[in-house]
């Protein structure tokens, strides 16, 4: 693979890592911080939860912008206004800024992007300085609809990751990598805040990083339409942005009509009428995770139709949305839990035993392809291979001196870090070798079948998908469906998703005890002793 896909996939790792190592702490600093978010009014925990996981989200996507390339003056503003919009989230946690000052800032971060942008446009898009105040007004109103979607565990985190995901493959498309790297990095920082945030969360994202995660995702497509090369319509960002938008003017049209302030806090959200209607809080992040991916995926397959049919088929969703709340029927998990063991499949019931091996199988297969393709890898020449054994040797240590306490956090930094370096070797040495590049797709296809099948076996007595598998789930199939349709993707694609499927089989590991985990993260490490050995024998 070439240097920008290199470099995309790198800020992605750098950013989940770091948010991994801080979000603990910043876990710990909450109450110093004053940032704690109590039960009661329109929050459904019943119990205190701090909210520095946007702080944490921040240092991690400030870490990974070390990797960045020449940075354009316009991104460096964009970056800038970024942290002063997250600053200003975190005085709103702190202090409880009042709406309008709120807004008059926000108003402001936005017409420097916006100018920061638009002024550097080329003499011959002089069109587009007509967007100006549309593109003002955008960033405003998406910030505040990201914010006011952070209702429950996980939600805004994940729809915003989805948002993202789509961002940063339209930026890597039309060449402009160093965006492409700012929706990467924040996709990084997200997937790890999931981490601690899927329910029950341990931490939430506060204002900090709802009005970040907003005001930036609004910000990329703000930069990817004064791209001269950009030729998608702007109307697709309407789709993209659809759940929250519709959320917000929904949640604004019922406020006005019960003549109280549009600034206030109620339970009008469409979370909230979910939760009404009788779904759990799990199956109501499930719902919007689908609403998002629906959305998402019409936005970018409907990318360069005329504007007029994107806002036509976003009418026919938000209605579509709007009639199911006012006239569905309820959920029951119960029910729905009853029903599907009433009708598992005679197979399946033979096959629950296997739930006892499946995470002890699945370690072993994940250790031995990792290990197998360090011993057939070719390391480039640039990569030293004693720095390799050294840092083996680093992470052996690591885990022996936490291995005790069975910390999941380490286990699973250490083995992003292993799979990661063994991933970008394999990207490195294995061009022209159709032969090895066809037995990897295999093992990945195995991998994935007896995963897929583990589960269903173990059902909800032993490994329940939450949440955040089925949005590993929507974000797979996304992928899957842009390299059907655009076979030029299918490279990129196959480097996103096999990362996706390593770290579903090593959730799946790490959950189930420390034998199988040990077993993961020891072969893990000696995959890198030995790409280093070899390459130093060599």
């Amino acid at each position: 693979m070439g240097a920008p896909t290199e470099i995309v996939a790198l800020a992605f790792a750098v950013s989940l890592a770091c948010t991994l190592i801080l979000l603990p702490f910043a876990m710990r600093v909450s109450g110093i911080l004053g940032l704690v978010t109590q039960p009661g009014g329109r929050h459904v925990h019943s119990t205190p939860i701090p909210r520095t996981g946007g702080l944490a989200i921040l240092g991690g996507v400030l870490c990974s912008w070390l990797v960045w390339p020449v940075t354009p003056p316009p991104l460096l503003v964009t970056c800038c206004v970024l942290l002063s919009v997250a600053c200003l989230g975190y005085l709103d946690d702190r202090f409880d800024i009042r709406a309008r000052y709120e807004l008059g800032a926000q108003i402001c971060a936005s017409v420097v992007v916006v100018a920061a942008w638009f002024l550097a446009l080329p003499v011959h898009q002089p069109y587009l300085l007509l967007l100006a105040p549309c593109a003002v007004l955008f960033l405003v109103g998406v910030t505040n609809a990201i914010n006011m979607s952070d209702g429950l565990d996980g939600l805004a985190a994940g729809s915003t990751l989805l948002m993202y995901a789509v961002l940063a493959l339209l930026a890597f498309q039309i060449g402009t990598i160093e965006l492409a790297v700012l929706a990467v990095s924040l996709v990084g920082g997200l997937v790890g805040f999931l981490a601690f945030n899927t329910h029950p969360a341990k931490i939430f994202m506060g204002d900090a990083g709802s009005q970040f995660l907003g005001f930036g995702a609004a910000a990329v497509a703000v930069a990817l339409v004064a791209q001269p090369q950009f030729a998608a319509s702007p109307a697709m960002f309407v789709l993209l942005f659809g759940v929250p938008i519709l959320d917000t003017a929904m949640v604004i049209v019922l406020r006005w009509r019960a003549g109280t302030s549009i600034f206030a806090a109620d339970k009008n959200h469409i979370h909230h009428q979910l939760l009404a209607k009788g779904f759990s809080q799990p199956q109501v992040v499930a719902v919007m995770y689908a609403l998002k991916a629906v959305a998402v995926s019409l936005a970018y397959f409907l990318r360069y139709e005329y504007s007029a049919i994107i806002l036509l088929v976003y009418g026919l969703f938000a209605g579509i949305v709007v009639l199911w709340l006012a006239w569905g029927g309820r959920g029951d998990a119960q029910a729905a839990s009853a029903v599907g063991r009433e009708r598992r499949n005679p197979l399946f019931r033979g096959l629950v035993g296997v739930h006892r091996y499946a995470h002890a199988c699945i370690a072993g297969a994940m250790g031995l392809a990792m290990l197998t393709s360090a011993w057939f890898l070719r390391v480039p020449d640039g990569v030293d291979g004693g720095m390799l054994v050294v840092a083996a040797a680093g992470l052996a240590a690591l885990w022996f001196l936490v291995w005790r306490s069975a910390n999941v956090v380490i286990a699973r930094l250490i083995f992003l870090l292993c799979a990661g370096t063994v991933a970008w070797l394999y990207w490195l040495g294995a061009d022209g070798r159709p032969v090895f590049n066809a037995g990897v797709d295999l093992m990945f296809a195995g991998l994935a079948v007896f995963l897929a099948l583990a589960i269903r076996v173990t059902r909800k007595e032993v490994f329940a998908l939450d949440a955040q598998d089925y949005l590993v789930l929507l974000l797979a199939g996304l992928l899957a469906a842009i390299a059907w349709a655009d076979s030029s993707m299918l490279n990129v694609v196959r480097v996103a998703l096999r990362p996706l499927l390593l770290l579903f089989a090593a959730e799946f590991v790490f959950i189930r005890g420390r034998k199988a985990a040990n077993i993961l993260i020891m072969s893990s490490i000696l995959s890198i002793a030995l790409l280093g050995g070899l390459h130093m024998a060599v």
